[in-house]
């Protein structure tokens, strides 16, 4: 009686054990009716309960893991997206609106030597302003379709664009600052190029 009591809890305990190390399809072969096949019922359907619960986490994990890749793939996208939005405004800036004013400022230029044997000030004077406020607004398109997008980081290259981005900073804060750098060319994507310069700009 003692055998046909302690036989099946031995294997109880063994399943038991067996979850404990992460096997989850252990069992419990069920083949009585008493007290102890009851147990044994009960601990199978623990086990599948269980088993069912883990494999569902494991799914949950799979798909968070997944969820997190698009979302630092569309966060790349974006990324590049919003950057090529840029080029292209800091381009149309340089050239179609730098053009226009150059245009206008040449236009100027031609009244004034028209009008050279006009003797009054007050016009001379307008047309001077006009000059200096065209002047100011070329190095203001200028300045900010840099800011937008530094041609230096298409034509040279990211470790000159940091140097230039460096030293802008120094002028602008009035604050020493010195760039180091013992590689002269990175052999990297302009993507992650434009992504780390883009890092270093918004700190």
């Amino acid at each position: 009686m003692s055998r046909s009591i302690t036989k099946p809890l031995n294997k109880l305990t063994a399943a038991s054990s067996a979850i404990a190390s992460g096997d989850y399809s252990a069992t419990v072969a069920v083949d009585r009716k008493d007290e102890v096949g009851k147990l044994s019922r009960a601990f199978n359907a623990m086990i599948g309960q269980v088993s069912k619960a883990r494999q569902g986490m494991e799914q949950k994990i799979i798909e968070t893991g997944e969820v997190n890749d698009q979302l630092r793939n569309l966060s790349a996208y974006l990324q590049n997206v919003r950057e090529d939005e840029r080029m292209h405004i800091a381009r149309e800036m340089h050239d179609e609106l730098g053009q226009l004013l150059t245009g206008f400022k040449m236009d100027v230029s031609s009244l004034k030597r028209k009008l050279t044997e006009n003797d009054d000030p007050a016009i001379k004077e307008k047309l001077e302003n006009m000059s200096s406020v065209i002047d100011e607004a070329v190095k203001f398109v200028r300045k900010l379709a840099t800011e937008l997008r530094p041609s230096i980081l298409d034509d040279l290259g990211l470790i000159p664009a940091l140097e230039w981005h460096i030293q802008e900073f120094e002028k602008r804060y009035n604050i020493k600052t010195e760039f180091r750098s013992d590689v002269h060319q990175l052999n990297i994507s302009p993507i992650v190029a434009t992504g780390l310069f883009v890092c270093t700009r918004n700190r």
